[in-house]
């Protein structure tokens, strides 16, 4: 009788076989973890610019200043030019900043659109998880998942 010890070629590819599988489903599993977090830090980074809104409000004339309707996709393309109140908060404009990069796939549409007039004001940024679905603060203290803005023109608040 001959008995050899170890594992047949089938056996080991069998192996081989399910653990890849496994891997497989734990590497989506991880995935869906990344964006959601990728989410999460859209959201946080919305809460500051509604705080930080607030002490300028409370702090200047009881107005949030003049600022037209834009979109920024990084904070390169978040200029800001003439804006006065909160738009001209080096606090709150770093902040819409940091939000246009907190997600990592810009070049994927994603986008922070604002808008504002000096009784009212709002950023949406796109969230990563799904292009068609933004996060919006706004003056009157909403955050709310919204659709995404067609247009920076028509975007001045959450609805």
């Amino acid at each position: 009788m001959n008995h050899s010890k170890g594992f047949t070629l089938i056996e080991l590819l069998v192996v081989i076989a399910i653990i890849g599988i496994l891997s497989s489903v734990v590497l989506a599993s991880l995935n869906s973890a990344r964006v959601k977090g990728q989410d999460t830090a859209v959201k946080s980074q919305s809460a500051v610019l509604r705080s930080q809104a607030a002490i300028v409000y409370d702090n200047g004339s009881l107005s949030y200043g003049a600022m037209a309707t834009g979109t920024c996709a990084n904070s390169a393309t978040c200029t800001f030019v003439g804006g006065t109140g909160i738009w001209a908060d080096t606090t709150f404009k770093s902040a819409v900043q940091n939000l246009a990069n907190s997600a990592p796939n810009n070049a994927n549409n994603f986008a922070v659109y604002y808008g504002g007039t000096a009784s009212e004001w709002g950023v949406a940024a796109t969230l990563p998880s799904d292009k068609t679905k933004s996060w919006c603060v706004d003056h009157k203290g909403q955050s709310e998942q919204i659709n995404t803005p067609t247009t920076a023109a028509t975007f001045i608040g959450c609805p």
